[in-house]
């Protein structure tokens, strides 16, 4: 990564809204003398530690930040022992009233990681512990997504959830992508399909667009059996309704702008060519709906290559050499081919392969 852009967990943390807004949250928090238990998967857990430390800094410089703490101990015991005051411990004594009459934890920010199985054991300390000030010493307490738990009055549980979304996501999905190897559709794209792919995982996401060249197939990148078939197919195909799509409408719009003239001579051809023998509109020009086109405007790609491909009439009702739409420029005819097969592929619920999508993607480059 260049030297003018930020790696992913400092554009994760600084640059994008959601997480940003929970490091504040989380840091006003803890300044209010609250602890803090998060049940989610945090990204860059390790900078999220070190972001919360220095927004609590920012209040109160007097914070002693621990290292992280990753035990399957008991915390009590665990505690006694990482700061050496066993021997103060009495059998009349609580762990934490023993902590706590110690001082050891004065000022001190105890950031911790921990499993399911332990989760309740960690929550029931810190409320036995009853701080309510740093002066006491404070937890920042973590574990997995999907573990409940309610505030009370020595911790808060704010909600990932509510802070962080799909749409944080693809901020960030943008903000790391090489802007010097990408177009701005190649990066929308490799944006939209990192997020369809791996949802408000961050760490998923840049991984992926480290490894991901937009002219391989994304699974050959992709942890093995990390998605289903289904499950894959649907994702890729998501990607391609979100950013593919609506691009492949945009270059048809354009296409009728630049080939307005002989678009227009074909409407004109269509209402001479109504009342001839074998003609082919006797009803006019229809859309796949058997609605009536009456405007180049109204024009879809399947209509498009209709004209395309079928031959104007004489008033005899006979085809002619010439064809009803004709557009000198082969590149041109290649391309509206190209956007009329992807289109179909994506509205029919197939996945456009990656040639398809390079061509698409790059043509103007």
């Amino acid at each position: 990564m260049d030297g003018n852009r930020k790696t992913p967990a400092a554009a994760w943390w600084d640059y994008v809204t959601g997480p940003s807004r929970l490091v504040a949250e989380v840091a006003a928090l803890l300044h209010a003398g609250k602890s803090v238990f998060l049940s989610a998967h945090i990204p860059f857990c390790d900078t999220f530690f070190g972001k919360v430390a220095a927004a609590f800094r920012a209040m109160d410089n007097a914070l002693l930040f621990d290292d992280v703490i990753d035990t399957e101990e008991d915390p009590g015991t665990h505690l006694l022992e990482r700061f050496n005051v066993r021997v103060s411990y009495r059998s009349h004594d609580t762990s934490a009233e023993c902590l706590k009459r110690s001082g050891v934890l004065k000022n001190r920010l105890l950031p911790v990681i921990v499993g399911r199985e332990r989760t309740d054991s960690w929550i029931e300390f810190i409320r036995s512990y009853k701080s309510s000030t740093l002066r006491d010493g404070l937890f920042l307490l973590k574990t997995d997504d999907g573990v409940s738990a309610t505030s009370v009055k020595q911790l808060r549980v704010p909600d990932y959830h509510k802070f962080v979304s799909e749409y944080d996501s693809l901020l960030f999905a943008g903000l790391i992508s090489d802007e010097s190897a990408l177009s701005v559709g190649e990066r929308r794209y490799v944006s939209a399909l990192s997020v369809s792919l791996f949802g408000k995982n961050a760490e998923g996401i840049a991984d992926f667009i480290d490894k991901y060249k937009i002219d391989r197939c994304p699974l050959d990148v992709l942890p093995q059996g990390a998605f289903s078939g289904e499950e894959w197919t649907y994702k890729l195909w998501n990607a391609q309704v979100q950013e593919l799509f609506p691009l492949i409408m945009r270059e048809t719009r354009e296409f009728i702008e630049t080939w307005r003239i002989p678009i227009d001579e074909a409407f004109k051809s269509i209402r001479e060519e109504r009342d001839y023998p074998n003609s082919l509109f006797s009803q006019g020009l229809l859309n796949t709906y058997k609605e009536p086109i009456t405007s180049p405007d109204d024009l879809e790609l399947a209509t498009i290559i209709f004209l395309m491909r079928n031959k104007r009439r004489n008033s005899s009702g006979y085809e002619t050499p010439e064809f009803l739409l004709y557009i000198p420029d082969e590149s041109a005819r290649e391309r509206i081919k190209l956007l009329y097969e992807m289109r179909n592929s994506i509205a029919h619920g197939k996945i456009c392969p990656e040639n398809d999508v390079v061509r698409l993607l790059r043509w103007r480059q």
